[in-house]
């Protein structure tokens, strides 16, 4: 059985890993096993590490799938039941609720979606 480096790191200085823990790296550099860069700690907390030091795939995207800026005026923040947070095209999401009342315009998504970029992505642009 083949053992990652932090865990050995963690095993060696600190002890063995509590049930339902695992290690985690404070910097987000996997590279980095320096004892003083590893803790102890749940699945959950190591998920959202990957937000905070920008490692997981989908915080690092600057587009939604129709190649509309993540800008901060057109980024939704969605906080979800399990306690998560998503984020979600502004642009997107009012194009999707404008063709909810008005079906007709499904054709039409795309160029809705644009126009709404056109107002939302502007605005509090970095």
């Amino acid at each position: 059985m083949q053992k990652k480096v932090h865990r050995l790191v963690m095993a060696a200085f600190v002890g063995p890993c509590p049930d339902g823990m695992e290690v985690c790296h404070n910097d987000g550099n996997p590279a980095n096993n320096y004892v003083g860069n590893l803790r102890y700690d749940t699945h959950q907390a190591n998920y959202a590490d990957m937000f905070i030091h920008n490692t997981h795939g989908m915080a690092t995207k600057t587009h939604c799938r129709n190649n509309h800026e993540f800008s901060p005026g057109n980024t939704l923040i969605h906080n979800r039941k399990n306690g998560r947070t998503q984020r979600s095209c502004r642009s997107c999401w009012a194009a999707k609720s404008y063709i909810n009342r008005h079906p007709e315009m499904k054709p039409s998504f795309q160029a809705l979606a644009d126009s709404y970029f056109e107002k939302y992505g502007k605005e509090n642009h970095v």
